[in-house]
Formats: C-alpha cells, structure tokens, sequence
C-alpha cells in the first residue's frame, strides 16, 4: 500500500502517500518474491492498494493505479471511495490497462461499516466491475456486539441462561472449528 507507515484506517483523516516510485518499487519486489523459485503459486495475486483518492482527488488515485499496474501489480484496491459513482469512474478508468502477464485487471473493494463508503451490495460492486469486495472488519463489529449484550445480561441478570439461544451449541462450535474432542 501506498501510504506512509505507520499506516492509518483508510476511512479516516489525516493519511500520508509514500512517493508512487517507491510504491512501484514494493510491487516490483512483490512481483520478484512471487516469481521466485521458492513461489511459484499460480493463484497467488500480487495486490496494490492506493489511498490516494482521499489525499489527491480520482485522478490521483487512477495515475498511481496506472502506475501500480505497470509495475507488475494484478489487482488494485482504490481505498476510500466514496460512493457509487465513485466506484463506476475508477473501475471504467482502469478498464483498459492490462497486466504485464496479458491478464485483465482484477479491482477490489472495501465494504466497511460506518467509514466513508456508502453501503454497497456485492452484487452492485459486480456490475460495477469489482472482482473482490471484502468486509473487513464486519464479523468482529457482530462478534462484539454479542459479547456486549451477554456482558452486560451477565452483570445484569446472573445468568446466561436465558440466551442459550443466542449461543452456539457445543457440537456445532465444534463443528465450525473442525474440532476432534
């Protein structure tokens, strides 16, 4: 990634970008360290993300994009984009480049909660032309909202008895685990 280490939440104020010509010198030893004899995996992506859009405007974002690209990157996570407008300018801005292996571009996006990005289905993203949408931090955003709520009915009540419903049962944890008692 682009910014300026230590590195701060793409949603947040206050970001720093690295010079692009040492961003494409990290993709460049990305794309080295994947062709190497000990890494020959061919699904393995080597993936630049730019947080340039929030420091430098679409344009920005886009030409160090181009840039990540011809430095052998395969896919590219523009960081911080706001709407779906957005999304459809920078997807149709990078529609054209090409990898230096010949494949297409694959593009990513962040859907996070409560940041900057309006909420965006994965199918939406898919028309949009994004091949990769994560949600980084969703699952644990749920996860402690349920150890809140049972913390606070275990202060509360004593007990946690009457939400064993709202809990995973033994086997299915175990389940879910691949857990061999």
């Amino acid at each position: 990634e682009d910014q300026v280490f230590p590195k701060r939440c793409g949603h947040l104020s206050g970001k720093s970008l690295i010079p692009a010509d040492d961003m494409c010198r990290k993709v460049q030893a990305a794309v080295a360290a994947k062709s190497s004899r000990h890494s020959k995996d061919p699904s393995f992506i080597v993936c630049a993300r730019t947080d340039a859009f929030s420091v430098g405007g679409m344009g920005e974002a886009v030409d160090r994009a181009r840039r990540y690209v011809a430095a052998g990157a395969e896919m590219i996570f523009p960081e911080g984009l706001a709407s779906r407008d957005d999304f459809k300018e920078f997807a149709e801005a990078m529609h054209s480049c090409t990898t230096s292996s010949n494949t297409s571009l694959y593009l990513m996006a962040n859907m996070t909660e409560f940041g900057q990005t309006d909420h965006i289905s994965v199918h939406e993203f898919r028309e949009l032309g994004y091949d990769l949408v994560v949600f980084p931090v969703t699952t644990l955003r749920v996860a402690m909202k349920a150890v809140d709520t049972i913390l606070e009915v275990i202060m509360n009540e004593g007990t946690v008895e009457g939400h064993l419903e709202t809990m995973l049962p033994r086997d299915e944890m175990y389940r879910v685990l691949q857990y061999d008692p």
